[in-house]
């Protein structure tokens, strides 16, 4: 039974990301970027970012800054955007970010459920699809929405916080603030970690 559990335990998250990015996957629709307010403002705050004229609603007159939405997701989509510069076919690489931060989110949940929750790794490898493979998270990965990306930092600040609670240490303690830091330029609603 250890030898299983040492050879398999490892990656059973792995297999749990893979699994539900393949859902997430699978229920990306063809529907054009911009339908809803928030993921047209993040496509306009990756292209600006990404052709380099800073965080700025390009859209209006005047270019005034993005200074109602945090920056950290349309970073990521800029990285993205940089790839494949040419809208809208770059539309499908920015569509496949969501459905790999789910997959990855859902990872980082089985990671924290036997770690921090002390779950058997077979209950956790159940617990985590449940949650991030329900139908609000994956409607929300089909569209540029910043929640999977708040999910993988959610999760490894978590983590780290654990870590750093347990252990001790100011560098354990200031990675922990930093990651709680950077759930706040995902999502505003990330404050509540800070404390």
């Amino acid at each position: 039974m250890r030898a299983w559990r040492a050879e398999w335990e490892p990656r059973i998250p792995l297999a749990v990301g893979t699994l539900v990015a393949a859902i997430a996957l699978a229920a990306i629709t063809p529907l054009p970027v911009g339908v809803f307010w928030d993921d047209g403002v993040y496509l306009i705050g990756a292209k600006a970012l990404a052709s380099g004229t800073g965080y700025r609603f390009v859209h209006l007159p005047g270019a005034p800054p993005a200074v109602h939405f945090p920056p950290l997701y349309p970073a990521l989509l800029a990285l993205v955007w940089k790839a494949g510069p040419v809208f809208p076919a770059n539309v499908t690489l920015l569509k496949l970010v969501n459905p790999i931060l789910l997959g990855l989110a859902a990872a980082l949940a089985c990671v924290f459920g036997v770690r921090r929750l002390a779950m058997p790794p077979l209950a956790a490898a159940a617990a985590a699809p449940i949650c991030t493979a329900s139908l609000p998270l994956i409607v929300v990965a089909g569209v540029l929405f910043s929640e999977p990306l708040f999910l993988v930092v959610l999760f490894l600040a978590l983590l780290l916080a654990e870590r750093a609670a347990k252990l001790g240490g100011l560098r354990r303690a200031l990675i922990a603030g930093f990651a709680a830091g950077a759930l706040v330029l995902v999502r505003t609603a990330g404050l509540a970690l800070l404390p």
